[in-house]
C-alpha cells in the first residue's frame, strides 16, 4: 500500500444543478503508480481516505462527492482515480492506496 498525503484540493466553479468535481493533488502518482495511469481501466486501485490524526472518514462526517486524485507530475496523465465518490477530503488528509506492489 501507499500512503500519501493531500497537498492542495481544487474545486472549479459550477453551475447550478451540477455536481462539483473536485481534485485532490497527492504526493504519490505516475511516479509510483504508472501503470494506473497509463491505463487505468486495467490496472485499478482501492483508495481509502483518513483526516490528518489518522481517522477513517466517512460520508457522514463531512459528505461526499466526486474526486479526481492526482499526482505531483506536471502532465495531464498524472491521475490516480477519476471521478471516485469518497467523502469530501481537504489539505492535510490522507489517502490510502491499496492493491500496490512490485507490478504497479
Amino acid at each position: 500500500l501507499i500512503v500519501t498525503r493531500v497537498e492542495y484540493v481544487k474545486q472549479p466553479a459550477v453551475g447550478e444543478g451540477e455536481e462539483p468535481l473536485r481534485t485532490a493533488i497527492v504526493q504519490a502518482g505516475a511516479d509510483l503508480l504508472l501503470r494506473a495511469c497509463y491505463n487505468p481501466g486495467h490496472y485499478s486501485h482501492r483508495v481509502e481516505v483518513f483526516d490528518a490524526s489518522g481517522i477513517p472518514l466517512d460520508g457522514a462526517t463531512r459528505g461526499v462527492c466526486r474526486h479526481n486524485i492526482a499526482g505531483p507530475l506536471c502532465f495531464a496523465g498524472d491521475y490516480v482515480k477519476k471521478g471516485v465518490v469518497l467523502p469530501r477530503l481537504e489539505e492535510g488528509d490522507h489517502v490510502v492506496i491499496r492493491d500496490c506492489g512490485a507490478n504497479t
